[in-house]
């Protein structure tokens, strides 16, 4: 019994001893596999910081990381020998030196790209170099378009310059070889306006010469002529006034009436004259109208200018019909007046010389159509127009007086200017001339206005 007891107090005992050896024993694994555990897990944690350093959990489904994955599996190689063979590959492109990881991070610190204190990640510095080495290509790309199309418009410039500058220089070559074709003819005129300077500088010299003797001849026949002319005079006074009286005067024609008013009609614009078809009178002629108590008489200023001017619009054998196409203020028309136009004579053919130009219609400008026009007014209704004044001559009828010219100077040797004075020089001593030879012959002389008036002229 007791040795029983004792059998069981010793195996509870071993039991006990058992239980607890498994006890330790289990706690000391569980204290050794806790450490284990946790060194795992820091050993873990150490390798997920340093994976980190390589790629992180954002970067892990990015496409060009997958890419680089599917490359490394093809190559039975590791994603990061992937990149490294890339970077390699970049680097050549710069740098023949091989590159290794830790040159690289070098390199990426010294350009910049990442920073010492806190270096990012090889492949995200990849990842953001890529996509810009993607847009400066596409960049560099685009400039070289914009290059070769800058390029084609230089070259167009270029063409069009060059067709500027050819035309330039052929432009410049045609007005050189003008220039010089002028030069060489102004030489020449130069040289023929020198030598027709001096011929003109001669002639006139002899002109001058030859005109000082002229002169002295013509006052010496001048002196002869008066003399001739009051020998002449004493005699024609004697034989027109037999009875001694030196009074005697020339009569004027330009005083008698070459008819009279024979009716008048009721309004006072129509008349009747006593010339018709017998007499020669023409359609359009005109008369001035005189009072029959005076007869033609000149006014103050020496006009004879009627006091109304009629103008023929109907002829008939003896007589005809007239309108009246001018009227003094106040002025009356009345059976008897008498009628004139210094051109027309029922008897005779006046005769006319005619000079200058004249401006009928007072316009400012004489011209040689109204000196035309004045000559058509004597030739149409009677008169007869002499080429040169003479004792014959009735009347002297002068247009507009010249201006002489003023002198040129000593220095003038354009010729085209001395011939334009010579010949401005000569209109007006003809002027003078013939004023002073119709004085001298007693003819009467008509300046437009005294014609006009006295052929009944007005403007229609």
């Amino acid at each position: 019994m007791a040795k029983g007891r004792i059998s069981s107090g010793a195996g509870l005992a071993v039991a006990l001893v058992i239980v607890s050896f498994g006890f330790v024993l289990s706690l000391l694994f569980a204290i050794i596999f806790y450490n284990q555990s946790k060194d795992a897990q820091a050993n873990v944690e150490e390798a997920q910081k340093k994976l980190a350093v390589f790629i992180r959990d954002s970067d892990r489904t990015d496409p060009q990381v997958s890419a680089f994955t599917e490359q490394a599996q093809k190559e039975n190689i590791s994603v990061v020998r992937a990149i490294i063979n890339e970077m390699q590959s970049y680097a050549r492109l710069v740098s023949p030196d091989p590159l290794n990881a830790e040159s690289l991070q070098q390199r990426l610190i010294s350009a910049g790209f990442q920073t010492q204190a806190n270096p990012a990640p090889i492949l995200s510095v990849l990842n953001v170099q890529r996509q810009t080495i993607t847009e400066q290509t596409d960049e560099i790309a685009r400039l070289k378009g914009e290059l070769t199309q800058v390029n084609s418009q230089l070259d167009a410039a270029r063409s069009e310059v060059s067709g500027i500058q050819q035309t330039y220089q052929n432009s410049q070559t045609q007005n050189l070889t003008k220039i010089d074709q002028l030069s060489t003819e102004f030489q020449a005129y130069q040289g023929k306006a020198d030598s027709s300077a001096k011929s003109l500088e001669q002639r006139l010299q002899e002109v001058q010469a030859k005109a000082g003797t002229d002169i002295a001849d013509l006052q010496t026949r001048i002196d002869q002529l008066v003399s001739e002319k009051a020998e002449l005079q004493r005699k024609i006074d004697d034989l027109t006034n037999p009875g001694g009286d030196s009074s005697a005067t020339i009569i004027d024609t330009s005083l008698i009436p070459d008819g009279k008013i024979l009716n008048v009609s009721g309004n006072t614009q129509m008349v009747f004259i006593d010339l018709g078809a017998k007499d020669h009178v023409l359609l359009g002629m005109t008369f001035e109208v005189y009072d029959r108590a005076t007869g033609i008489v000149r006014d103050e200023f020496g006009d004879l200018r009627g006091k109304a001017t009629i103008e023929i619009t109907r002829i008939e054998e003896n007589s005809s019909l007239c309108r009246v196409v001018r009227k003094s203020r106040n002025a009356v028309i009345v059976e008897g007046d008498v009628i004139g136009n210094v051109v027309y004579d029922r008897n005779a053919t006046l005769k006319f010389h005619i000079f200058g130009d004249f401006d009928l219609d007072n316009t400012g400008a004489p011209t040689l159509r109204d000196r035309d026009r004045v000559v058509a007014m004597v030739t149409d209704w009677g008169g007869q127009v002499m080429d040169k004044l003479s004792y014959d001559t009735d009347f002297l009828v002068l247009g507009k007086e010249p201006t002489q010219p003023d002198a040129l100077s000593k220095d003038e040797i354009d010729p085209v200017k001395i011939a334009e004075h010579e010949a401005a020089q000569r209109r007006f001593d003809q002027y003078q001339q013939l004023i002073n030879e119709a004085r001298r012959l007693k003819i009467p002389i008509l300046n437009q206005n005294r014609f006009l008036s006295m052929v009944g002229y007005y403007q229609r």
